[in-house]
Parts: structure tokens; sequence; C-alpha cells
């Protein structure tokens, strides 16, 4: 039954459009997940049903008590309860906690688990850049920020398409986050830092 209800396999939205079409599927996905009941891999696509609430702009307010957001986080829970490998849900997790506010959640932890569980799932770098990157002060955590500057690096050096999600990472960045950009590429690219630096103008 939960196979015949499921949609076509959501996979984590790397961007804004993605998750858009991604939340076509949400009811069919839920119902699909709730059925099977111990599936982790059908709770993660429910989760990401709803991913468009971590892409979208900040200054859009998200109500923390609203229903939505709740079945989101208990799909994400359920996830990780069942598959606590899924680096994804683990970001997404900490993504939705920081835009929702929540005071329960340590977002550096759940952020470290999505690089322990996925340390090198290019998808997964555009939005864990973006979110550790607006850390306030990164450099209070050095094994968090030891793990950033290995995903600025892959990208840089392996997974150059992503060029441009560094760089937006970069730009929305706090000041704690573009000093260890900056940091860490003057080590090895002094000249793509030139780069990242022009596009704050």
């Amino acid at each position: 039954m939960p196979e015949m209800l499921r949609p076509t396999p959501i996979g984590f939205p790397s961007d804004d459009r993605h998750a858009t079409v991604a939340r076509l599927d949400k009811e069919r996905a839920t119902r699909s997940a709730a059925i099977a009941a111990v599936r982790g891999d059908l709770w993660a696509e429910s989760a990401f049903s709803e991913a468009g609430m971590v892409w979208t702009d900040e200054a859009f307010e998200l109500e923390a008590s609203g229903a939505r957001n709740a079945a989101t986080l208990k799909s994400l829970l359920q996830t990780l309860h069942h598959s606590p490998h899924r680096g994804d849900a683990w970001l997404m997790l900490a993504s939705t906690c920081e835009r929702l506010k929540l005071q329960a959640c340590n977002v550096g932890a759940l952020l470290k688990m999505s690089y322990y569980t996925a340390p090198n799932q290019a998808g997964l770098l555009p939005l864990r850049l973006a979110q550790a990157l607006r850390a306030k002060d990164i450099f209070s955590d050095e094994e968090l920020a030891d793990m950033v500057r290995r995903d600025v690096r892959l990208v840089i050096m392996r997974f150059t398409a992503l060029r441009p999600a560094l760089i937006a990472a970069y730009r929305s960045g706090s000041p704690s986050g573009r000093k260890l950009v900056e940091q860490t590429v003057t080590s090895f690219d002094p000249v793509y830092l030139t780069i990242l630096r022009a596009q704050l103008t």
C-alpha cells in the first residue's frame, strides 16, 4: 500500500525551484510514510516535500506553532529515528530549526551530524555552506569550522559547478562566516579570493 501511494521519489531539494516542485507531492508522500510507519526513506520524502521553508527568503516570517511546520518537524524526527544515517535529513533539521528559531535545537550539533553522515554528498553543499556561514561565531566550534573549510576546498577544487553556491553563501554569511571563507581560500587560491570579495559590491 505505501508503494502504491508513493509519488515519484523525492530527493533532497538543492534549491527553491526543486523545493517548489517537491511541494506538489506533499499529501501523497506523507500518507505513504504514515502507512509504512517505520520506513525512514518515506518519512524523508515527506519532509523534503516541505523543504521550501529552508529556501524561503529570511524576510519571510515563519510561525513556529503552525501545523505545517509541526508536520515537517515530525517527518524529520521520524526520518532520523528510523534512518539516523541520513545526512540530508540532519541538514534539513538544522536549517528548519534555525528558520523557526527553535531554542531547543543545537544547530551546530545538527550540522555536524550532517557532516558525519554525508561528508561527500555534493547535493548538500549549497545549503550546508549557506547554513554554516550564517553562524554569528563559527570559530567558537573549531570542529565545525574545520568541516566548513573542507566544504569550501571541495567546492573550489573538485565541485567547481557549485562555485556560484559558495559565492551566494559567502554573500549572505555573517562577518565570522565570511572571514572563515577568506582565510580558507587565501591558503590555496588567493586569486579566487579577489573574485569572492568582488561579489560583495
